[in-house]
């Protein structure tokens, strides 16, 4: 065997001065020789040897002889480094996966976490072990730590879903599972564990249970139920308010397609199914109302709308579509129907009635009271035209009589004018036309504004409620035109168009403005459009700040009435008119 210094110029020289320091050592007494390096045969190749020396020494402790062996072990360190360049790359993989993953002895208490689990918690493997319930949510120790002490008396598996506080003391959802390893025996000789971030599954689950309950309440509020149809499995979904809908409270039924069609009412589902075959071959979407017959017999009214998924080939593959119960709504536009007909029975009868008693109300003031102090009125003005000269007493009763007689024809036009209001008897006697006329001239001679008539308008074909409607828009209109528009002309045409009526009242005054027309005139324009729209025709109205306002009436004829607006035989001349040229007083 070589002695030290031979056997120096072997040894690797990276390995040369440890083993020089193994050897001093030694020789001092401080340790044993035993050391292990690279050695490098003549040949140039290396091997690792392991060699252990005893050394002997003489009574004074010097050393005199050295013994030992000397192995190679490079095989064994190649493997070791195999192992070692194996351990470096699985915990590289353990610490870059993209969970966190941990392992625990038998006993329980964790011995490794990953580098992802150490970076998360932001705590140490000590700092944990000392609190190992520390990460895990207040509210959800209780149960996890039941469940996990269970599974591990079982030796078997655990998986449970946890919140797991993070180094900014922000709390996260987790998938936790941990599997036993067992020795050939069955026993247990480690826990693996690892833990998957859900706290995006969470909340999508979680924004997704709030959408299908608010879905769920606004469908039970509407009465409304959604449903698709697979028409390649025939499998059918439903939301529960459309089961509902269909079938009341019996669920046994709505899986297959015969469900919903015995439900429909047996009068409605003939025309039901061909909808559908008419949805199938077409792409737009359908609409239906249709009645369905509940398992208690009850009948509801659903509507439909249905649409049509199709593949590439243009087959039809999925459809699907909403219901909604719009029984009441039916049963209410039934109601109104019927009460509407019944309110306009009513306001016809009440009309008529209101137009008798009005005609025969202004007939009787009219001709018999009018009649009277018309009579009365004669009867005091001759007295007045007594001649005498006896005393002062004849003076006093005189005047007594003027007072009278002027009560009298106060108490006349009253009775004219309350007469004309209940119902225009110039209407019966002219005709609408020539008692629009005749008021025009009424109004000039009472106003001193000038009024300017024209019509084309001859033989009008309108009933009496149309002619007494538009004689007292007139009316209200030219009142207005007294009232407010301070104006010194009026122009009123009064003409047949398509059809139509058409009565067209202009002045010359301050003109109507917007905030006027929302004011509290705006009552007497509303009072004119009612009148008209309830006889299917319009009023309109425009002004221009200074240059006046213009009233225009349309109302459609009724040419096959039998009731005239009048009847009147005065003829009158369809032109320019003013009080310079007509004064009359009917």
């Amino acid at each position: 065997m070589p002695n030290q210094a031979q056997l120096r110029e072997f040894i690797h020289p990276d390995d040369r001065q440890h083993h020089q320091q193994v050897l001093d050592e030694a020789l001092q007494g401080s340790r044993l020789f035993d050391v292990e390096f690279r050695f490098v045969r003549p040949d140039g190749n290396i091997r690792f040897v392991h060699i252990r020396d005893e050394i002997v020494r003489d009574e004074s402790g010097k050393p005199i002889l050295m013994f030992g062996a000397v192995q190679d072990v490079t095989e064994r360190r190649r493997a070791e480094e195999a192992v070692r360049r194996s351990e470096e790359h699985l915990r590289l993989v353990i610490d870059t996966i993209p969970t966190m993953a941990w392992t625990v002895r038998p006993d329980g208490v964790v011995d490794f976490f990953n580098q992802r689990w150490l970076d998360y918690a932001g705590l140490s493997l000590e700092e944990y072990v000392n609190d190992p319930t520390g990460p895990i949510h207040p509210e959800d120790i209780p149960r996890v730590m039941e469940k996990w002490l269970a599974q591990m008396a079982l030796g078997e598996g655990y998986e449970d879903e946890m919140r797991l506080r993070r180094a900014d003391g922000t709390y996260r959802w987790f998938l936790v599972r941990t599997e036993p390893l067992r020795d050939e025996q069955g026993n247990i000789v480690k826990w693996y564990g690892s833990s998957v971030d859900i706290e995006d599954r969470k909340q999508a689950e979680e924004a997704l249970r709030k959408s299908e309950r608010v879905l769920r309440e606004a469908e039970s509020l509407g009465h409304t139920g959604s449903w698709e149809h697979d028409l390649v499995t025939g499998e059918i979904f439903n939301t529960g308010e459309n089961l509902r809908l269909f079938f009341g409270d019996d669920r046994s039924k709505g899986a297959s397609f015969e469900d919903y069609t015995q439900a429909i009412h047996p009068d409605d589902r003939e025309f039901v199914m061909r909808r559908h075959a008419q949805l199938l071959a077409e792409v737009c979407p359908r609409d239906i109302e249709y009645r369905v017959v509940w398992p208690d017999g009850n009948v509801h009214v659903l509507f439909g709308r249905a649409t049509v998924v199709r593949d590439e080939l243009g087959q039809a593959i999925r459809t699907y579509g909403t219901n909604l119960d719009i029984t009441e709504r039916k049963q209410a536009e039934k109601q109104l129907k019927a009460t509407s007909e019944q309110l306009r029975a009513l306001s016809e009868s009440l009309r008529k009635a209101k137009e008798e008693e009005g005609i025969r109300i202004a007939r009787e003031l009219h001709d018999e009271l009018g009649s009277t102090l018309t009579s009365l009125k004669w009867s005091l003005l001759g007295l007045d035209q007594v001649k005498s000269n006896t005393s002062q007493t004849v003076s006093n009763e005189k005047e007594k009589i003027a007072e009278m007689v002027g009560l009298v024809d106060s108490t006349i036009n009253t009775v004219r004018r309350i007469s004309s209001e209940l119902r225009p008897g110039v209407l019966d006697d002219l005709g609408l036309v020539s008692a629009i006329e005749w008021h025009v001239h009424q109004f000039e001679h009472n106003t001193g504004i000038v009024c300017h008539f024209e019509s084309n308008a001859e033989d009008l074909d309108l009933d009496r409620e149309q002619a007494t409607t538009v004689f007292r828009i007139f009316q209200e209109a030219m009142t207005n035109i007294l009232r407010h528009a301070e104006a010194t002309k009026v122009n009123i045409l009064t003409e047949e168009e398509e059809g139509e009526f058409v009565l067209e009242v202009k002045d010359n005054g301050r003109g109507i403005t917007e905030g006027e027309k929302l004011g509290t005139r705006s009552l007497g324009l509303l009072g004119m459009r009612e009148r008209a729209h309830s006889l299917g025709g319009t009023v309109e109205i425009s002004g221009v700040a200074g240059k006046g306002t213009v009233l225009t009436v349309r109302l459609p004829i009724n040419t096959t009435s039998d009731s005239k607006a009048g009847t009147g035989s005065i003829e009158v001349t369809r032109t320019a008119t003013s009080s310079q040229s007509r004064k009359e007083d009917l």
